[in-house]
């Protein structure tokens, strides 16, 4: 299989992306908005919030490329410099233990954005003010009373 082959419509057959790159693609803009809650709030769990987010992103970017060089791996390239790198990333039928490690690790630490997002959540709860419920002392008046 050649990268060119991946623009024939055979290509669907060999490998399921679009699930994949919905896995993907859904994170970007948890981290982006990590990334702007943490600007905009400093402390502890806006920071964790932000940790997690980055952890499944990279969680599910590396799942999605061993998903597309897996039909390269199976496929064997002609040149061996492709080769060579296909081999480092996957030396038999399963990927290098490290891209495991490295999932597993991040797996771990991408539980630290709802952790974030929950200590969030109680803490803004907390100082958020009661404006509706408190009672003013002043009664309402009109414009025309004045």
């Amino acid at each position: 299989m050649t990268l060119a082959s991946f623009w024939s419509p055979d290509w669907v057959e060999n490998v399921e992306i679009v699930p994949i790159l919905l896995w993907v693609l859904v994170p970007i803009p948890v981290f982006v908005g990590s990334l702007i809650l943490r600007r905009r709030v400093r402390g502890t769990p806006t920071l964790l919030i932000l940790i997690g987010a980055i952890a499944y992103l990279l969680w599910r970017a590396i799942d999605l490329f061993l998903e597309l060089i897996m039909p390269f791996v199976v496929s064997q390239p002609d040149s061996p410099q492709v080769q060579s790198f296909f081999h480092t990333v996957w030396p038999t039928c399963t990927p290098h233990w490290l891209f495991d490690a490295a999932m597993r690790i991040l797996r771990v630490v991408s539980l630290c954005f709802p952790c974030g997002f929950v200590w969030f959540a109680l803490r803004s709860g907390r100082r958020a003010p009661n404006q509706a419920l408190e009672p003013t002392g002043e009664p309402l008046r009109g414009k025309d009373e004045g």
